[in-house]
């Protein structure tokens, strides 16, 4: 199973990093704009929708997984991620806990709710956690089937993420998201059918598990490999 802590991971950059830096200070300006953009979007959204599709490329084995599922948010910090394919699995956050849930192996893991807040992937662009600007150095390209691109490389590179690639809507929506980890594994997410602000309960995002699951509380002390994502 790939889990955030291991999914994440990526090579150290292939260029000089003073290069790197330079050439993308250099284009921050014109990118303003459009985090400025994205930031208002989903901080002014009080819930979202969206059906994804998700590919996990693992660099060492060449392995890739395919999934898809359904995804809900509301602010500040609710998530409830249902993966339907290859295989059921529900990760549910809130104030209280992480939840990650697999039926088939009847399993359930439960983490601090501040894991959110110390892992460095997907979860923060979706919450509005990571500040685009002051956590990334931002490199706009080539637009792609009239969305704009942002390459995004990360200030402070950690095992969890070093760059990220943002695929934007002229109405400021992610469409697509690809983040790299420190050994190159890949996780590029694709959104369709995104809707704003639907009246959802916060109970939808509450779990309790199922009779007859094992429950596994890691509430104390995280381990290296976390939930997944």
């Amino acid at each position: 199973m790939r889990h955030i802590r291991s999914m994440f991971r990526s090579t150290c950059y292939s260029v000089s990093l003073v290069l790197a830096l330079c050439l993308l200070l250099a284009a921050q300006s014109h990118a303003s704009e459009v985090t400025d953009g994205i930031q208002k979007r989903y901080r002014a959204a009080k819930t979202m929708t969206a059906q994804f599709t998700q590919v996990l490329r693992h660099k060492e084995s060449g392995a890739v997984e395919n999934r898809s599922g359904s995804l809900f948010f509301k602010a500040p910090e609710r998530i409830r991620w249902v993966t339907e394919k290859p295989s059921p699995e529900l990760l549910v956050v809130n104030p209280e806990a992480v939840w990650n849930y697999f039926k088939d192996e009847e399993v359930a893991y439960k983490y601090p709710a501040s894991l959110v807040h110390e892992t460095k992937t997907a979860l923060r662009f979706i919450t509005g956690k990571a500040n685009l600007e002051d956590d990334f150095y931002i490199e706009k390209q080539a637009p792609q089937d009239g969305m704009t691109v942002l390459h995004l490389f990360a200030k402070e590179p950690s095992t969890d993420l070093t760059e990220a690639t943002l695929w934007i809507t002229p109405e400021y929506e992610v469409a697509r998201i690809l983040t790299v980890d420190f050994y190159g594994n890949e996780n590029e997410i694709r959104f369709n059918g995104m809707a704003f602000d639907k009246p959802l309960e916060d109970s939808f995002f509450e779990f309790t598990p199922p009779k007859g699951v094992d429950v596994e509380d890691r509430t104390q002390s995280v381990p290296e490999q976390g939930i997944k994502e």
